[in-house]
């Protein structure tokens, strides 16, 4: 090969490799019409062929990723070229380029996407390097508007935040005890989300104003009674997780003293509720109190085994007073 024929070469392989960066370059900047430009008249990329076609193949591409945008899936990207092999024969030329979709990830990181192969055939036309067709193949990995199979980063991230549900939701009832029990009624009624409701014996409230009303009626009531102090213990959290939404049983004991001030569990029963992500925080939607067992703390004490001993014993120690 004479020196002349040598250097055209170098020449025509450098302007070969520039077909490909001002590839990447239209391509990633929105630049079609350049994007187009770089096409011969009769070009074909894959069952666009000629000028026309090709132009409406991209601005079909051009109308999906402006779409992408809007729905937030499509985010800036790079492509970048590598292991460029061509081989050129005249006014003809092939290139099998290895090409890497780099783009922005959840954490506004590089992400590389996928990786493929561009298998091209270029022509020489007024004297100017253009791709007379155009194949590419995807190797690895996916498009930014394919949809994403979940990655082992996504799957522990969606695990960790099961679990942060999970306890922000039994937060929530041992926040509920502690506030019932201490006589806490705002922190309490916070509970509640802006339209949640509670369902009780008491009656029925909707939103924290009205459970903070609800409530002031059970302490108004609760003032001309001498009750002993109570503890809620939360049982059995069964919580089912379903987006920004959840519900929850909840079995609870009401622990209190008799009369003998020895502690005592005065009755139990079953909460039922749903509950709402709430402005990012877990509240209550709906709260079903229902009794299995015992009485309330404002019921009478009916007669128990102990009270019936009790008696027995009366009778016996009046009979033999009498003897």
């Amino acid at each position: 090969m004479s020196e002349p024929t040598e250097l055209q070469e170098l020449r025509d392989r450098e302007a070969i490799r520039q077909v490909f960066v001002d590839y990447a370059r239209t391509l990633d900047s929105g630049d079609y019409e350049g994007y187009i430009r770089l096409y011969a008249r009769d070009g074909a990329f894959g069952d666009a062929v000629g000028s026309e076609a090709i132009r409406a193949s991209v601005e079909a591409y051009a109308r999906r990723v402006e779409e992408g945008k809007r729905e937030g899936r499509f985010k800036p990207a790079l492509h970048i070229m590598d292991n460029h092999d061509i081989r050129i024969s005249g006014d003809r030329a092939t290139a099998v380029i290895l090409w890497s979709y780099v783009a922005v990830g959840p954490d506004g990181l590089p992400e590389l996407l996928q990786i493929g192969r561009y298998d091209d055939e270029l022509v020489r036309e007024d004297g100017v390097w253009k791709l007379a067709r155009h194949r590419i193949e995807r190797l690895m990995g996916r498009g930014q508007l394919d949809e994403a199979e979940p990655t082992r980063l996504e799957l522990l991230q969606q695990r960790v935040r099961e679990l942060e549900d999970r306890e922000a939701i039994r937060q929530i009832f041992v926040d509920y005890a502690r506030y019932l029990d201490s006589g806490d009624f705002d922190g309490y009624a916070s509970l509640f989300a802006s339209n949640g409701v509670l369902v009780a014996s008491l009656g029925e409230a909707v939103g924290p104003s009205g459970v903070r009303e609800l409530l002031g009626k059970y302490r108004s009531v609760a003032k001309t009674r001498d009750l002993p102090k109570a503890v809620h213990v939360m049982n059995n959290e069964d919580i089912v997780l379903d987006g920004d939404r959840a519900t929850a049983k909840v079995l609870w004991f009401y622990l209190t003293t008799d009369a003998d001030r020895a502690p005592t569990v005065l009755q139990a029963g079953r909460y039922t509720d749903d509950l709402v992500r709430e402005n990012g925080v877990w509240k209550l939607a709906r709260h079903d109190i229902s009794r299995i067992m015992g009485r309330a703390p404002f019921d009478p004490a009916p007669p128990t085994r102990l009270d019936a001993i009790e008696e027995r014993l009366r009778r016996l120690e009046e009979a033999a007073a009498h003897a």
